[in-house]
C-alpha cells in the first residue's frame, strides 16, 4: 500500500511540476512576445518621428554651365557627348523639353533637339560648387549622406538650429542654395529615405 501511495505522490508530483514548467513556458513566451512587440512599436513610434530630407539639385551639371556662361540661358545643352558620338551627362530643362535625357546618346540627343548646344562637362567646377553645397548641408545637421555630387539624404530630426519644422528647414536650405550659388534645388520630406527621393521629384 504504501508502496501504491508513493507511486501516486510521485505522479502527482511530476504532474504538479509538469503544470509549473507548462505555465513557466507559457509566461517566458508571453514575456518575450510583450517584449518584442513593445520594441517594436517604440521602433515603429522612432521612425515615424524622424525627419529625412532629400535635397536634388536641378539639372546640376547643365545649371552650372549656364550660370557661368549666361549666353548659355534659356537655350537647349547637353552636357557631354556630341552630335557624332558620346553620351549625355545632364540636359538642360530646355533641352529636356525636346525629350534630351541624361545618359541618351549624343547622336540621338542632336535628331531630338537640332538647336542642342553641346558643351565639355568640367567636373572640377562641378566638385567646387558641391562642397559648397554640403557645407550648407552641415549648418544643418552632420547627418548628411550624399549619394552623389547634386544629391543628398539629410536627417534633421535632431538638427543644430533646434527647428522642429522639417519643412521650414528644407525651405531655408532651398533659400541659402540659391543665395550662395545661384542655383535651384528640389527638397523632398518624409519619415524615410525611399519616400522622400520621390517626393523630391514633385
Amino acid at each position: 500500500m504504501s508502496f501504491f501511495l508513493f507511486q501516486l505522490s510521485t505522479f502527482r508530483l511530476a504532474e504538479v511540476l509538469e503544470a509549473n514548467v507548462i505555465e513557466i513556458s507559457e509566461n517566458l513566451i508571453n514575456f518575450s512576445l510583450k517584449n518584442y512587440f513593445f520594441q517594436y512599436f517604440v521602433n515603429l513610434m522612432e521612425t515615424l518621428q524622424r525627419k529625412i530630407i532629400h535635397i536634388d539639385m536641378d539639372a546640376f551639371y547643365a545649371s552650372v554651365e549656364q550660370l557661368d556662361h549666361p549666353d548659355l540661358k534659356g537655350k537647349p545643352i547637353a552636357v557631354g557627348g556630341n552630335e557624332i558620338r558620346g553620351v549625355v551627362s545632364a540636359a538642360s530643362y530646355e533641352a529636356r523639353k525636346f525629350g534630351v535625357r541624361s545618359a541618351m546618346s549624343g547622336a540621338q540627343a542632336a535628331r531630338l533637339c537640332v538647336d542642342l548646344i553641346f558643351v565639355k562637362p568640367n567636373f572640377e567646377r562641378y566638385k567646387e560648387v558641391s562642397k559648397q553645397i554640403r557645407k550648407i548641408f552641415h549648418e544643418y545637421t552632420d547627418l548628411v549622406e550624399p549619394l552623389s555630387l547634386d544629391e543628398a539624404y539629410l536627417d534633421v530630426t535632431e538638427n543644430k538650429k533646434g527647428n522642429p519644422s522639417a519643412t521650414l528647414i528644407a525651405q531655408e536650405i532651398r533659400q541659402k542654395i540659391f543665395e550662395v550659388t545661384g542655383l535651384t534645388a528640389s527638397a523632398g520630406i518624409s519619415v524615410n529615405k525611399f519616400v522622400a527621393k520621390i517626393a523630391s521629384d514633385f
